[in-house]
């Protein structure tokens, strides 16, 4: 491989780390992360002594779970789907700070008992190095538990995930990052259904114009555009501003707004103070 030599020696922990287990559940979402995961475990276990488990939840676009599927096959692993029930958790629904930290409890309580069943005790997912420098209270709900995050653990960050995943040529490698749809709503506002529909619906549509990267904040009837600052001037040209005015009207938005910023990752948490993010970090 073309491996720089940093990156090569952590991509020999990762197959040394993997090589440690015999058998092994794979929280797989299909994103960029757990794909390239998949790919370095079934390099290393048998096929029989891995098993990837597809969550399906209104929190998460069908079609992801339907690629993942997909890739499942094409590489000949074992999967299961299971659906989980976050959404009859009020302490999820009402969208608290830690909202994260009930849907990983759920989510992986879930698979616990899915891979206890199988006689499996490790389960693995796929965080990243970069994650522990984000406001991310799920990590807090995997330790717990004791869920094994070995990207994180090798300290891969998300380009050298990419890197290897272009190595490698496994199919996610230029994926656009994917996060649950109720990271699109602010914090203390009710988690629906409805609203989960609405922002699916909504980026389904911008993404019709070839924008790749798009996240919709929901705002109550308002829609805050985040895209690429690449993509700003696709989507501010007439006609193409005016189609995805009509379309979100059509769906329930009355206020349609474009984030000159652009797209960046954990915009919703610009709202926690200072003395919040400590409090956070001590509890995790």
């Amino acid at each position: 491989m073309g491996l720089e030599s940093a990156l090569q020696k952590k991509y020999d922990r990762l197959l040394a780390y993997i090589g440690s287990y015999e058998k092994i559940v794979l929280a797989y979402s299909g994103g960029v992360d757990s794909t390239l995961l998949l790919k370095v475990i079934a390099q290393v276990l048998p096929a029989e002594n891995i098993i990837a488990v597809i969550a399906e939840s209104p929190t998460f676009p069908q079609e992801e779970s339907i690629g993942a599927r997909a890739i499942c096959e094409g590489w000949g692993v074992p999967y299961a789907v299971i659906t989980t029930e976050e959404m009859n958790d009020a302490n999820f629904v009402n969208n608290p700070e830690d909202r994260c930290y009930f849907c990983k409890r759920e989510l992986f309580n879930k698979i616990l008992q899915y891979a206890y069943n199988k006689g499996i005790t490790y389960i693995f997912e796929g965080s990243n190095a970069e994650d522990i420098h984000d406001h991310r209270p799920g990590l807090r709900a995997l330790r717990e538990l004791g869920i094994k995050s070995p990207l994180l653990e090798c300290g891969l960050s998300k380009d050298e995930i990419r890197a290897l995943s272009r190595e490698f040529g496994v199919p996610t490698a230029a994926k656009p990052s994917l996060a649950c749809l109720s990271s699109r709503i602010p914090y203390g506002t009710q988690i629906t259904e409805k609203v989960l529909k609405m922002v699916h619906d909504a980026e389904k549509i911008i993404r019709l114009f070839g924008v790749t990267q798009c996240r919709v904040r929901h705002y109550g009837d308002c829609a805050r555009i985040e895209v690429e600052p690449k993509d700003i001037g696709t989507l501010t040209r007439h006609e193409i501003r005016t189609q995805i005015c009509e379309a979100l009207k059509k769906i329930g938005y009355k206020y349609i707004t474009l984030d000159l910023e652009g797209y960046r990752s954990g915009s919703m948490n610009l709202v926690l103070t200072t003395n919040d993010k400590e409090e956070r970090d001590e509890k995790a």
